[in-house]
């Protein structure tokens, strides 16, 4: 099993934003599930004040109506 240590997974984030707003992008977007991983992601970019211009979310009308609200809220 492997072990992860949180404070170098956040340093590993940062340099990876960082690295990515270095290349001067037209926008910043976050493409939005509503899983875990999604929800992570978007709450690390909010920890590290990472630009998001646009959010999208992909209704393929296949998951719970409860992420759809739960993106939408």
């Amino acid at each position: 099993m492997t072990e992860y240590n949180l404070k170098d997974l956040l340093l590993s984030t940062k340099t990876i934003i960082e690295s990515a707003k270095s290349l001067n992008p037209f926008a910043y977007v976050l493409t939005f599930s509503g899983g875990d991983d999604s929800l992570t992601v978007a709450e690390l970019l909010k920890y590290f004040n990472a630009p998001v211009d646009i959010v999208i979310f992909a209704d393929t009308k296949t998951g719970m109506p409860q992420t759809k609200k739960f993106v939408i809220d």
